[in-house]
């Protein structure tokens, strides 16, 4: 970090110590919302089977059981940060489908694709930057 760049030079040290946390922090509760959308979902993973099918997904009860999977154990798998990249990487692609589902889909256009594009961005960040900090991949010294 430059320092001389900084408007409030002293707040610099602040800056350092609260950025492995904030990582960890963005992790874990990117992981933990994953989690609450796929709960319902793993309840009854073939549910959204016909919802899929509409959209041309077949057969509707493997990709049902398949996006129940993908935000559940996934967003557990991202939230502890074991296996950090494959799991933000499944999540990517379901959010980049939910993307097309309501900006070509359903021709809603940005502002119904708003909030999976700031998920994409998220599980981007991680698919290219791994756990990191206080992550089991890390504590493994192994990550994909």
């Amino acid at each position: 970090m430059n320092i001389s760049r900084l408007v409030f030079p002293s707040l610099a040290n602040a800056y350092r110590k609260l950025d492995e946390p904030s990582i960890a922090l963005l992790r874990f509760v990117a992981g933990a919302a994953l989690i609450t959308h796929g709960w319902g979902k793993i309840q009854d993973p073939t549910a959204m089977a016909g919802f899929l099918e509409n959209m041309g997904f077949w057969p509707g009860a493997f990709w049902s059981f398949m996006v129940a999977i993908t935000e559940s154990v996934g967003g557990l798998l991202l939230a502890i940060g074991l296996l950090t990249r494959p799991a933000a990487l499944l999540n990517l692609i379901n959010m980049s489908v939910i993307i097309w589902f309501h900006w070509i889909f359903k021709e809603e256009g940005y502002g119904g694709a708003e909030k999976a594009i700031l998920w994409w961005v998220i599980l981007f960040y991680f698919v290219v930057h791994g756990g990191q900090y206080y992550a089991v991949d890390k504590a493994m010294k192994r990550e994909f």
